[in-house]
C-alpha cells in the first residue's frame, strides 16, 4: 500500500490495459485479514470508513458506506452497484426491479417503454423505417441538476492522480472580446454576443467541428462579446468562433500555446462575416440549425408524448419521427415555393429539402422555388447567394436561375452523412455556399431561384437549410428604416438617504442603498441591473432592454417624457414613474398603449404568482413559440401558455410577480394606486408572464379595442404622471412566505399612499388631495316598493361625460371605490380638478351619472348625500336569464379540451370565477351543439348549465364558419291591448359583432339589429367580459301571441371563429300595468 492506496493493476487479454484505483482519502481501509478501525488525523467518525474485500476468487467488493461496488477479477470489470437496498442497480436478472424513468435535461424526462414494450414479434410494437426505432402499440404511461453543478463547480479534480491529467493550477486560460464587422448591418462595430468561442487542434476555420483527436475547450461570450476559456490543458491549439446571427467561421490568426498557470489575453478580436453587399432578402436566421422553419405536426399514430406534454421548449418539436413524411402530406403535388417579402419562413418553409415518396420504395427528387422581385439592375459585378447548410445527407443539390431546365450555376456534389433527418436531429455539420450569380442571369421584375436536391437514393437523403440571403455587390442603394420622434427622456434620481456614484469611462451609474444596488445606463437612464441578497442582477443580461418604458405611438406625432426612480433608505426597492405631456400645437398623435416593462434573468426565475391562487411553476421562454402574443400555435397539449391567462381586472391588479425558486428572491410590482390607470375598476390588462416578464399597464386597448379614444389632438393640451409603482425584492425559505410578505409590503404601500416622499408639482400630496362621499340608493318599484341600498355598488369619478363614458375615457385620472352594504362610500385622496360622479351596481342595468359636476379643490371634502339611480324600466319583468353583473361569469362555461387544458386553472375547484381561463373555449360550442343551437325555455331550461358563454359561430370545416341562431322559448298567458313590450339585452362583451332580433318568424326581417358592434377580443383573450353595452329593444305587441313565442338571436357575422358577444343579462318586460 502506498500513501493509503491501494493500486490494482489488472491486464486482459488485448493491446489495451485496464488500471484500476482506489483513493482511500482521509477515511480508514481495511481488509478481510485487517480488521483495525484506527482513525486518521482529520478523519470524520461520522462518515464511515472505505472496505476493501476480497469475496472469493472471481470478486472483489469496495464500500464506503454509502455504495458497494463489484469488480470482476482478474478482468477489472464492473459487474455491481448497490445503493439505497437496490441490491444491483446494473442489468442483472436476478433482480426483480428496474429502472423506468429516463431524464437527460429539465424538459426531457418521463417514464419509459421497457424491451418487453419494444418487442416487434408479439405485436407490442410495429417496425419503422430504420431498426432503431419502433412504433409502441400499446404504449403505458422531475428536476435533477443539484449534484452536477456540484461536479461543475469542482472541475477538475483534485482527486485524480495522473500524469495524463492536469491539475488545476497545470492548467491556462484564454479571454478575450470579440467584435464583428458588418458594414450593411451597422456602420460601427457590433459585439460578437454570445458568440460560441473555442480552443481545438491548429486548422483550418471551423475545422473543429470535424476534429476528434485532440482536447476542445468551448465557452459562450457574454452580451458584450467577452469571453474566458478556463482550465485549458497545456498543448497548442487554434481560438475559433462562430455568432448566432452571422454566417461563416472565424479562426484568430495566431496559434495559442497554453503553458502551465499562463493567462493570455487576446484582446479585441474582430470576426468580418463573409459579404459582397447590401442584403436584398433573406430566408431563416443564421444559426447552424432549421429550428425556426415550418416543422410539421406528427403522424397522429407515431406521437412520441414526451415532448407533447408538459413545458417542454419549442426547440424539442422536431423530435418525433416520421416528420420526413409529412413533406409528402403538405406537398403532395406541387413543391414547395415561396415568395420572399410575402412568405414567411416560419410557416412556408420546410425544415428539411426531402425526397417525396412515390410509393413501392421508389422516392422523387423535388424542386424548391424562390421568387423575388428587383426593381432595378446594377450595371456593374454580379449577386452573390449565400446558401448554409445545417445538415445533409448523401444530398447533390443543383442551383438554376429563371429556367428551371437550364443547366446548373452551382451543384455542391455529393455532400454529407450526418443522417440528422432520420435520427430527429435539426442540424449535423454546417456548410456555407456562396454562390455567384451572373446578372445577365437576372431582370427587372419576377425571378426564381430553383433549387433541387437531385439525388432520391433514400427518403432520408436531402438537406436542411440554416439561411438563405441574397446580396448586390457594393454601391447598390440600401433602405435605411426609422420613425420620426421626438420624445425627450430625463433622468432624475431621489437619493434619499442613499449612496450614488458614476464610474468614468463605463457609463453607468451605481445606486446603493445597503440592501439592493440599482445599475443605471449613462445617459440613457435605463435601469440595467438590481444586485439583491447575492443575486448579481436579478434581470435579464442577455438582453439590451431590461426595464424600460414601452409607448405604442404612431407618427407623426409629439410627446415628451420624463422618467424618475426613488430608491429609499432601509427601502428593499425602486419606486418608478413618468410625465408624459404633450404641448398645444404639437402634432396630434395616437397613443394606444403606455406601460413599463421588466425582463427578469430568464434562467432563475421560475414561479409566477399574480393572485392567491394563481400561482405556478412557469415554462420558460423557450418553452413557447410566441410571435404575435396570442399563443396561436398549440402543438403542445399540456403547454397551452398564453399571457392573457394572467391578465386581471383593474381593481385586483394590485400585486403581482416571480420568484427564483433556487435564490428564493422574489420580485414584485406593487401598485398602491389605480387612479393613473384608465377605463374604471373592472378594465382588465395583463400583469406577468413567461419571459419572465413583468408589466405596469397603464394605458391599452386590450379587452376594449380601438373604441377608447386614443387620439391627442394638437390644439389640446395634455400632461399625465403615470406612477409611482414600486418595484419591491424579498426573500424567505419558500414561495408562500414571499406571496405572504408581498402582500404585507403592499398592505403598508396601500396604506402610505399617497406618498409623502414624491416631491413633484405633478404630485399633489395628501393635504392638496379632496374627499368625495355620499350614499347611494336603487329605484326599481317593480323589484321594491320602497328604495334598495345600493349595496357593494362601484362609485367613481372620471373626466366629464356621458353616461357610461368612464369605461372608455383614457386620458384624465379616474377614482373609484366600492360602497358598503347600504350604498354608503368614501372616495379619498382625489387629485384637484373637474369630474362627473359615476356609479353602477351589480343587480341592476345601466349606468348613473351625477346630474352636477365635482369640483375637487385641494383639502377639499365634498358630501353628496342620498343619490338615486333609477335603472332602465318599462314594465314588470316576464322573464329573465342571467345576472345583471356585467359578465359572462354565470353562464355555461364548459371544460376545456382535454388536450389543451391550463391545469393552473383546473387544480382550483373552488374558484370558479377562474373557469374561463382555458384555451380554446370557443371551439367547445360546436362540441355541445354539433348540428342544432341553443335553445332556451323560459320556466324550463337553466342559464347555468343550458346558456353557452359566447354566442359566436360554428367550425363547418377546416376554413368556413356558419352564422347561428339562438333561441328563447316563452309563453304569454295573455297579451297586452296597450303598449309595447321591452327587450333589455345587455351585452358583457362584443367582437366584430352582428346581433340580429326576430320575434316567432326566424325568416323575417329582424326587428332590431346592433350593426357592427365590439372590438374587445375577450373571448380569445380568456376574458369573460370586454366593454358593457344595454340595448333597450322596442317589442310591438302585434308580433306576439297567445301561447309559445320564440325570439331568435343571430350572430350574423362569419368573419372569425372569435367574432361574436357574450350575454351579460336578457330580460322581457310587459307595458307598465302587464301582469
Amino acid at each position: 500500500m502506498k500513501n493509503g492506496a491501494i493500486v490494482m493493476k489488472i491486464a486482459r487479454v488485448m493491446t489495451q490495459v485496464f488500471v484500476l484505483i482506489f483513493l482511500l482519502q482521509g477515511v480508514h481501509s481495511r481488509t478481510s485479514r485487517n480488521k483495525s478501525n484506527i482513525a486518521k488525523p482529520g478523519q470524520n467518525l461520522a462518515s464511515p470508513p472505505v472496505t476493501l474485500k476480497k469475496i472469493g476468487l472471481n470478486q472483489v467488493v469496495v464500500d464506503n458506506g454509502i455504495i458497494q461496488v463489484t469488480f470482476s477479477n482478474p478482468s477489472g470489470l464492473i459487474t455491481g452497484i448497490k445503493y439505497n437496498g437496490f441490491n444491483n442497480v446494473l442489468n442483472d436478472e436476478i433482480e426483480d426491479r428496474g429502472f423506468d424513468f429516463m431524464a437527460i435535461s429539465d424538459n426531457r424526462q418521463k417514464v419509459m417503454p421497457s424491451d418487453a414494450d419494444r418487442n416487434i414479434n408479439n405485436g407490442i410494437a410495429a417496425p419503422l423505417a430504420y431498426k432503431e426505432a419502433v412504433r409502441l402499440m400499446n404504449p403505458q404511461n422531475h428536476t435533477l441538476k443539484g449534484q452536477m453543478a456540484a461536479e461543475v463547480q469542482s472541475w477538475p479534480y483534485d482527486f485524480v492522480k495522473s500524469v495524463d491529467y492536469p491539475l488545476h493550477h497545470q492548467r491556462g486560460t484564454v479571454e478575450g472580446q470579440l467584435f464583428v464587422t458588418d458594414s450593411y448591418k451597422s456602420k460601427s462595430k457590433l459585439y460578437g454576443e454570445f458568440a460560441f468561442v473555442g480552443l481545438a487542434l491548429p486548422g483550418q476555420a471551423g475545422s473543429w467541428q470535424t476534429e476528434n483527436k485532440g482536447y476542445q475547450f468551448w465557452t459562450r461570450a457574454d452580451k458584450m462579446g467577452r469571453f474566458a476559456i478556463a482550465n485549458v490543458r497545456p498543448g497548442s491549439y487554434s481560438l475559433y468562433a462562430w455568432v448566432v446571427g452571422f454566417i461563416g467561421d472565424y479562426k484568430y490568426e495566431r496559434d495559442i500555446i497554453i503553458t502551465p498557470g499562463k493567462e493570455i489575453n487576446v484582446g479585441p478580436i474582430v470576426y468580418e462575416p463573409p459579404r459582397n453587399g447590401p442584403t436584398l432578402w433573406e430566408i431563416g436566421v443564421p444559426d447552424r440549425t432549421a429550428a425556426e422553419f415550418n416543422i410539421p405536426d406528427p403522424d397522429p399514430t407515431l406521437l412520441t408524448k414526451l415532448y407533447l406534454s408538459n413545458a417542454n421548449p419549442s426547440q424539442d418539436r422536431f423530435r418525433q419521427y416520421g416528420l420526413w413524411n409529412r413533406y409528402g402530406v403538405l406537398y403532395p403535388r406541387k413543391d414547395l415555393v415561396f415568395t420572399a417579402g410575402v412568405s414567411d419562413y416560419k410557416k412556408d418553409w420546410f425544415y428539411a429539402h426531402v425526397n417525396r415518396y412515390s410509393g413501392n420504395e421508389k422516392y422523387q427528387a423535388t424542386t424548391w422555388k424562390i421568387v423575388f422581385n428587383l426593381k432595378t439592375m446594377i450595371k456593374t459585378g454580379n449577386y452573390t447567394l449565400r446558401m448554409a447548410l445545417a445538415a445533409a445527407t448523401n444530398a447533390d443539390l443543383f442551383v438554376r436561375v429563371n429556367e428551371a431546365n437550364s443547366n446548373p450555376i452551382f451543384t455542391s456534389g455529393l455532400i454529407g452523412r450526418d443522417n440528422a433527418i432520420a435520427r430527429h436531429g435539426i442540424h449535423g455539420l454546417y456548410r456555407l455556399y456562396s454562390i455567384d450569380v451572373q446578372r445577365k442571369l437576372l431582370r427587372v421584375g419576377d425571378n426564381t431561384f430553383f433549387l433541387t436536391q437531385n439525388r432520391n437514393t433514400s427518403l432520408f437523403t436531402g438537406v436542411m437549410f440554416s439561411e438563405l440571403a441574397k446580396e448586390m455587390r457594393n454601391g447598390a442603394p440600401v433602405m435605411k428604416m426609422g420613425r420620426v420622434m421626438t420624445q425627450v427622456f430625463v433622468l432624475i434620481f431621489l437619493l434619499q438617504g442613499v449612496h450614488s456614484r458614476t464610474l468614468r469611462y463605463v457609463l453607468v451609474t451605481f445606486v446603493d442603498n445597503g440592501i439592493i444596488q440599482v445599475t443605471f445606463s449613462n445617459p440613457a437612464g435605463l435601469v440595467t441591473g438590481i444586485k439583491y441578497k447575492g443575486f448579481d442582477n436579478v434581470l435579464n443580461e442577455k438582453i439590451k432592454n431590461r426595464v424600460y418604458w414601452d409607448i405604442v405611438w404612431y407618427e407623426p406625432g409629439q410627446v415628451s417624457q420624463t422618467d424618475l426612480y426613488i430608491i429609499r433608505r432601509g427601502v428593499i426597492g425602486v419606486y418608478m414613474y413618468g410625465v408624459l405631456e404633450r404641448l398645444e400645437g404639437w402634432p396630434a398623435v395616437t397613443m394606444d398603449q403606455t406601460r413599463i416593462v421588466y425582463k427578469l434573468n430568464a434562467t432563475k426565475f421560475d414561479y409566477m404568482a399574480v393572485a392567491d391562487r394563481r400561482q405556478n411553476l412557469m415554462p420558460l421562454e423557450a418553452d413557447r413559440n410566441l410571435t404575435d402574443g396570442s399563443a396561436a400555435t398549440l402543438e403542445y397539449k399540456e403547454a397551452v401558455d398564453d399571457k392573457y391567462l394572467y391578465s386581471m381586472e383593474g381593481k385586483d391588479n394590485r400585486l403581482h410577480g416571480w420568484i427564483a425558486s433556487e435564490q428564493r428572491v422574489g420580485f414584485w410590482i406593487i401598485t398602491a394606486s389605480n387612479e393613473f390607470r384608465t377605463c374604471g375598476p373592472v378594465k382588465q390588462e395583463l400583469t406577468s408572464h413567461v419571459g419572465p416578464t413583468l408589466l405596469s399597464m397603464f394605458t391599452s386597448t386590450h379587452y376594449a379595442g380601438k373604441e377608447l379614444n386614443t387620439t391627442y389632438a394638437s390644439d389640446v393640451p395634455w400632461k399625465k404622471m403615470f406612477g409611482p409603482v414600486f418595484v419591491y425584492l424579498n426573500s424567505a425559505p419558500s414561495h408562500d412566505l414571499m406571496w405572504t410578505d408581498a402582500k404585507r409590503q403592499l398592505a403598508a404601500e396601500v396604506k402610505s399612499w399617497p406618498y409623502d416622499f414624491v416631491k413633484s408639482v405633478d404630485y399633489p400630496l395628501r393635504q392638496q388631495r379632496g374627499t368625495v362621499k355620499g350614499q347611494l340608493f336603487v329605484m326599481d318599484s317593480f323589484k321594491s316598493k320602497s328604495k334598495l341600498n345600493g349595496e357593494f355598488a362601484f362609485v367613481g369619478l372620471a373626466l366629464p361625460g356621458e353616461v357610461g363614458s368612464w369605461q372608455t375615457e383614457n386620458k384624465g385620472y379616474q377614482f373609484w371605490t366600492k360602497a358598503d352594504k347600504m350604498g354608503m362610500f368614501t372616495i379619498a385622496n382625489v387629485r384637484p380638478g373637474t369630474y362627473n360622479l359615476f356609479a353602477w351596481a351589480a343587480g341592476h342595468i345601466g349606468d348613473y351619472k351625477y346630474e352636477r359636476e365635482i369640483i375637487i379643490t385641494p383639502g377639499k371634502a365634498i358630501n353628496v348625500g342620498s343619490l338615486e339611480y333609477e335603472p332602465p324600466r318599462s314594465g314588470p319583468t316576464l322573464w329573465e336569464i342571467g345576472v345583471p353583473d356585467r359578465t359572462a361569469l354565470e353562464f355555461n362555461i364548459p371544460d376545456p379540451d382535454p388536450a389543451l387544458v391550463t391545469k393552473l386553472y383546473a387544480n382550483h375547484p373552488n374558484a370558479p370565477e377562474d373557469r374561463f381561463r382555458q384555451y380554446g373555449l370557443w371551439d367547445r360550442y360546436k362540441v355541445l351543439y354539433p348540428r342544432e343551437d341553443v335553445t332556451f325555455t323560459v320556466g324550463v331550461s337553466d342559464y347555468k348549465k343550458d346558456w353557452f358563454f359566447a354566442h359566436l359561430n360554428r367550425r363547418a370545416g377546416e376554413k368556413k364558419l356558419q352564422a347561428t341562431t339562438w333561441k328563447i322559448v316563452f309563453n304569454l298567458k295573455q297579451v297586452s291591448q296597450t303598449g309595447n313590450y321591452t327587450l333589455r339585452m345587455a351585452l358583457a362583451a362584443a367582437n366584430t359583432a352582428d346581433i340580429l332580433v326576430r320575434v316567432n318568424e326566424p325568416s323575417s326581417k329582424p326587428m332590431f339589429r346592433t350593426g357592427l358592434v365590439g372590438r374587445d377580443n375577450a373571448i380569445a383573450r380568456h376574458g369573460i367580459h370586454g366593454l358593457y353595452r344595454l340595448f333597450n329593444i322596442d317589442v310591438q305587441r302585434k308580433l306576439l301571441k297567445v301561447g309559445d313565442n320564440t325570439i331568435f338571436l343571430t350572430q350574423n357575422r362569419v368573419t372569425s371563429i372569435f367574432t361574436g358577444v357574450m350575454y351579460d343579462y336578457l330580460r322581457l318586460e310587459g307595458p307598465s300595468g302587464a301582469i
